[in-house]
């Protein structure tokens, strides 16, 4: 917000508030900034991507299938574009085309962080839990752990999985690093609901709860 006050176009200060409002349960706040900012510049890809994330937030699943859709098809080589729009397919069920998707168009030779988790997408469909172990070790699990989104969405790909245990160390370092969407996790997300019974997860919505409640931002 101190960025902006500074520089009111500035995108990334845009982009960053959008996505910390959404990590934090006020994803209408975030819609409204980023509205706002599909008007003033209607062709701007981060804006789907955004938008696509709020929705996946809100449970508007098929509405964050389009928007990722349209993020891939202009940026097709962006390993995020890829690794997001998948993931929403993996979520709406249609697990089979996630996958495809994933083969033909991910380069598995790319270091970033954003193809790793295309990979950890398409592991966690075919419940492949060894190649996920692999996979998510070494520096890659460090830079997981530090991005409450990234850690977040992790946890749920776990639990897709069937790696409940994995699933809720996960969920619980998101929460430890600020990811306090209270809606999303208790009742939003179906992915979760095989976590939901857990006394661990009960326990941790407790603090969650709280946090929601009272985060002033």
């Amino acid at each position: 917000r101190q960025a902006l006050s500074i520089n009111p176009g500035d995108t990334h200060a845009i982009a960053w508030l959008g996505v910390s409002l959404c990590n934090v349960g006020k994803t209408e706040d975030a819609r409204a900034l980023w509205e706002n900012m599909r008007q003033m510049d209607p062709l701007m890809p981060m804006s789907r991507a955004v938008l696509g994330l709020i929705d996946i937030y809100e449970w508007r699943i098929d509405s964050a299938i389009n928007l990722f859709s349209e993020w891939f098809r202009l940026e097709s080589q962006n390993p995020a574009a890829l690794y997001y729009y998948t993931l929403a397919l993996a979520y709406a069920g249609r697990s089979k085309e996630a996958s495809e998707i994933i083969d033909q168009h991910v380069h598995i030779d790319w270091p970033d962080t954003f193809t790793k988790l295309s990979l950890l997408v398409k592991y966690a469909i075919e419940k492949d839990t060894q190649k996920i172990e692999k996979l998510v070790s070494g520096d890659f699990e460090k830079t997981l752990r530090n991005d409450s989104q990234s850690t977040y969405f992790a946890s749920a790909l776990f639990t897709y999985a069937g790696m409940k245990d994995k699933a809720l160390d996960f969920l619980e370092q998101a929460v430890k690093q600020g990811f306090i969407n209270y809606p999303l996790m208790s009742e939003k997300d179906p992915i979760l609901e095989k976590l939901r019974e857990e006394e661990r997860f009960k326990k941790l919505m407790e603090r969650v709860k709280y946090e929601w409640e009272h985060f002033d931002d």
